[in-house]
């Protein structure tokens, strides 16, 4: 059975890796001018759009190639259910016929709206509703299509509902990304009449770390460290050894890039770290009408072994710190919640040389915060270089005073409400392990919250 690679693997950070123009088009990943905070506690604000919702992207990986036999899947409906038993769906949404046997990735935005008051959304069912099957009947293409009984969806309710095994967060101005894998295995055709193997579909979608079918956040923040004088080298074979210019993060996923090219629609190498190596893809500025800064990743289709042949897994957009953050100082500390929403959110902390209206990343470390950990919030921290090679040597730590966190607004976080870190907006974080030569003015001070 040809299957593709699960693309992500969740891993605590630590674990993850086996100055210029900064985004490809963007106005620079090292940041602008400090704002009035530049030269003490910082005053920075997270900056996602107001008006837009939280998007679902929904990739379904089979494949490519077409011949007397071959089965798609003609899929009409794509829904998911929240705790709350709400459910998501594009209701204008014109289907796609999906070939169940090839390496074809095919996918589907859909917009989960927030209600107010509301910091993110979980979904936790997931239904696959196949409309009908589709098996090819000649070289002309032609097909016979099998429904179920008296013209229903062929695959619907409960014996294609996967209830509570669902893990999948939109957070409001943020794109999550969920991979589905369909393939002939699963939903096949015995001569006869079609076949459906539910257990088959759910080992091979089921992440082995989470235990679950689950999304990831799929939009990254990105950061020009071509400054700093440590940095993590790459992996892919066409970037091997290089120093990365870029890091990304997006709170599930880190990645590394090379420098933009002269040209920013030149795809430059691109890859995501995992505890497994690295996955390649490209990145590059894409004009109208994306305008928008847009990786791709890669994987070798294995129909093709001479010569080798790459096809699409996966793409997402990036957005520079100086996008998505204002106001940004000389130090700069913010966190940036996971798929789950959980109490454990990955965090960066910035060193800047702030010039006027200009500024770059001189320094960098990345970690993990743990709002589990009482009566004060904690977090662990790592030099950026160390990103690549899961190196925990040299580690920071430090904690958030519980006394000083505040949600939207400024609102005081009471630590004793249901599920409390996901209202944090800002608050103080303290060093109680600094990093080497740190000056006493940033041992202590604000971090923010990447969430609006």
């Amino acid at each position: 059975m040809k299957k593709w690679a699960f693309l992500v693997a969740f891993a605590s950070l630590g674990l993850v890796g086996c100055a210029g123009s900064g985004v490809p088009g963007d106005g620079g990943g090292g940041g602008g001018g400090g704002g009035a905070g530049a030269a003490g506690r910082s005053v920075a604000n997270v900056n996602l759009p107001p008006t837009v919702a939280p998007q679902i992207d929904v990739f379904f990986l089979p494949g490519q190639g077409r011949a007397v036999g071959d089965l798609s899947a003609y899929i009409r409906r794509v829904y998911f259910d929240d705790t709350n038993g709400e459910r998501a769906e594009d209701p204008l949404f014109g289907g796609i016929n999906l070939l169940l046997n090839g390496f074809n990735a095919q996918n589907k935005s859909i917009n989960a709206p927030l209600q107010y008051g509301e910091n993110s959304r979980n979904f936790t069912t997931y239904q696959l509703e196949v409309e009908e099957l589709r098996v090819i009947s000649d070289d002309a293409g032609n097909y016979v299509s099998y429904r179920g009984n008296n013209n229903q969806p062929l695959l619907s309710g409960t014996t294609s509902r996967f209830t509570d095994a669902l893990s999948l967060t939109a957070f409001a101005g943020r794109s999550t990304t969920l991979q589905i894998y369909l393939n002939d295995a699963m939903l096949g055709f015995d001569g006869t009449e079609p076949t459906w193997d539910r257990a088959s579909f759910l080992s091979s979608n089921t992440n082995p770390t989470t235990g679950k079918i689950t999304g990831f956040l799929s939009d990254y923040v990105a950061f020009d460290i071509s400054k700093v004088a440590n940095r993590p080298t790459m992996q892919s074979p066409d970037a091997v050894g290089q120093a990365a210019s870029l890091v990304y993060f997006s709170g599930d996923q880190i990645a590394l890039s090379q420098a933009p090219a002269a040209n920013p629609t030149t795809p430059r190498i691109f890859e995501v770290l995992t505890p497994f190596g690295a996955i390649d893809g490209t990145i590059q500025f894409v004009a109208a009408p994306v305008n928008r800064t847009q990786y791709e990743l890669k994987q070798a289709d294995p129909r093709f072994i001479e010569p080798p042949r790459l096809i699409t897994a996966l793409k997402g957009f990036v957005r520079s710190f100086d996008e998505v953050v204002t106001k940004a100082g000389k130090f700069e500390f913010m966190l940036m919640p996971k798929v789950g929403d959980g109490v454990k959110q990955d965090l960066v902390i910035l060193q800047r040389t702030v010039n006027g209206n200009t500024a770059h990343i001189s320094n960098m470390w990345f970690g993990e915060a743990d709002f589990s950990s009482a009566p004060n919030p904690t977090f662990k921290a790592w030099s950026i270089d160390q990103v690549d090679d899961a190196n925990r040597t040299n580690e920071v730590t430090g904690n958030f005073p519980a006394s000083l966190l505040y949600g939207p607004g400024k609102a005081k976080i009471d630590t004793g409400a249901s599920n409390w870190w996901q209202s944090v907006r800002e608050g103080d974080f303290v060093f109680t392990t600094p990093p080497p030569g740190l000056p006493a003015l940033n041992q202590t001070g604000r971090f923010i919250v990447f969430r609006r």
